[in-house]
């Protein structure tokens, strides 16, 4: 019997984060033409923001099951399909629809679907490839989220800039190849299956009821609120509080962050995926110095730095916390996943909203500089929560004899580098 090739089932999902990234920022991105064209206010731009993580919240939690019981590949292959009819309907609102707000959120809810469903599923398609390296595949395979919003963010702004407010319709549509290429790449990957043939599929309700677990969730929630927070409120901080041209808080601020996010990801694959439990408890602390440096610096140069250190910090994070999971619990098939997800959307979600009501109700006494740092520094308690319950976790592993390890598969010789 042939084997199986998983290189293109790690292209597929490589593109599929690169797609997700195009989801969640291009949005932002065109905030500005959206404005001086239609007059899209900041409250509307907000709710299309929100809107989108809670679809994706939706979308973690309703696919699930379907996805244990039908198999991964119709429903990866929709995520795509969905992103393309989002972005189309959003490009082509004002045409559409009598209201232009309208029909940017009825695209937003149709690609958000799609962006759901690809965190969903990419992270059990991954951890379902016979490898050895399970915590640095998963790694690399976060770092493309970060590559991504990198390449979004820059091609977008550089191509608005050069071709004019007008061309963003134009340029929103080039990025529908990235969904359309990587509908056949799932389409010819071969899918492991997420628990093992013969083995039985363990309950979700007995998972999330297990303390470890719920250790857990709460880590992933924490560190996607860590993460996001820096993420969506940098580049703003760096113009308004720190004193930088808009230009510069959008390159040396947002994509310093992505930058640091992916090189964290990247360098900690390549070390083999050691010590996981040990990384997360010092990526927490790193995290918790970086908001307390930027929300107390009047130096601009160390601000930069903290928002560059904060992405190095968060990296591990997120894929982190599902290894944690995914090993312990290896026959929880994608409903576990759904639920790790949803939980890392919602502090995704909440995070930033919560960073953005401070701000507002302390600039509106004290100015814009002053409602930022206060938003910086009440937001550092979420890298301070993470490192306490991760002193629990390691108490937990200790408590139950199970030593740390490299979190490496069982039988598969596929390795990473197979696709670099």
């Amino acid at each position: 019997m042939k084997k199986a090739d998983y290189r293109y089932t790690v292209r597929a999902c490589y593109m599929g984060y690169i797609v997700l990234a195009v989801v969640i920022n291009l949005t932002p991105i065109l905030f500005v033409p959206l404005q001086s064209l239609y007059g899209i206010t900041y409250a509307q731009l907000g709710i299309l923001i929100s809107v989108n993580f809670i679809v994706q919240v939706a979308s973690d939690l309703a696919f699930g099951r379907p996805a244990d019981a039908f198999g991964a590949r119709p429903f990866v292959i929709l995520a795509q399909a969905l992103a393309i009819a989002g972005l189309v309907v959003f490009v082509l609102a004002a045409d559409l629809f009598a209201d232009l707000f309208t029909g940017l959120l009825i695209g937003t809810i149709l690609f958000s679907i799609g962006g759901g469903l690809l965190e969903l599923l990419i992270n059990p398609i991954v951890n379902a490839i016979p490898t050895q390296e399970k915590i640095s595949a998963m790694n690399v395979l976060h770092s493309f989220y970060s590559w991504g919003q990198i390449v979004v963010i820059i091609i977008t702004t550089l191509l608005i800039y050069t071709w004019g407010a007008e061309s963003w319709k134009q340029v929103v549509l080039l990025w529908l190849a990235v969904p359309a290429i990587n509908i056949f790449l799932f389409a010819k990957a071969p899918i492991a299956p997420f628990v093992k043939e013969g083995k039985r599929k363990t309950p979700l309700k007995q998972v999330v009821r297990n303390k470890y677990f719920l250790l857990v969730t709460l880590c992933i929630i924490l560190g996607a609120a860590s993460e996001h927070v820096m993420g969506e409120w940098s580049s703003t901080f760096m113009e308004k509080a720190a004193g930088f041209p808009k230009v510069i808080g959008d390159t040396a601020g947002v994509c310093m962050f992505a930058l640091m996010m992916g090189v964290g990801r990247i360098l900690y694959a390549k070390s083999g995926g050691k010590n996981l439990l040990n990384v997360l408890t010092a990526g927490a602390g790193l995290a918790l110095a970086a908001y307390l440096l930027i929300a107390f610096t009047n130096n601009g140069a160390l601000a930069l730095a903290a928002c560059a250190l904060c992405g190095f910090a968060v990296s591990i994070m997120w894929p982190g916390c599902i290894v944690l999971a995914a090993d312990r619990f290896p026959r929880a098939g994608a409903s576990m996943f759904s639920v790790l997800a949803a939980s890392g959307d919602a502090g995704a979600a909440f995070a930033p909203w919560l960073a953005g009501m401070v701000a507002q109700g302390v600039s509106a006494v004290n100015g814009d500089q002053a409602g930022l740092r206060t938003a910086m520094m009440i937001t550092a308690v979420f890298p301070l929560v993470m490192l306490a319950v991760m002193t629990i976790i390691k108490k937990e592993h200790k408590k139950s004899g199970i030593q740390e390890k490299e979190y490496k598969g069982e039988d598969g010789n596929f390795s990473i580098d197979d696709v670099r």
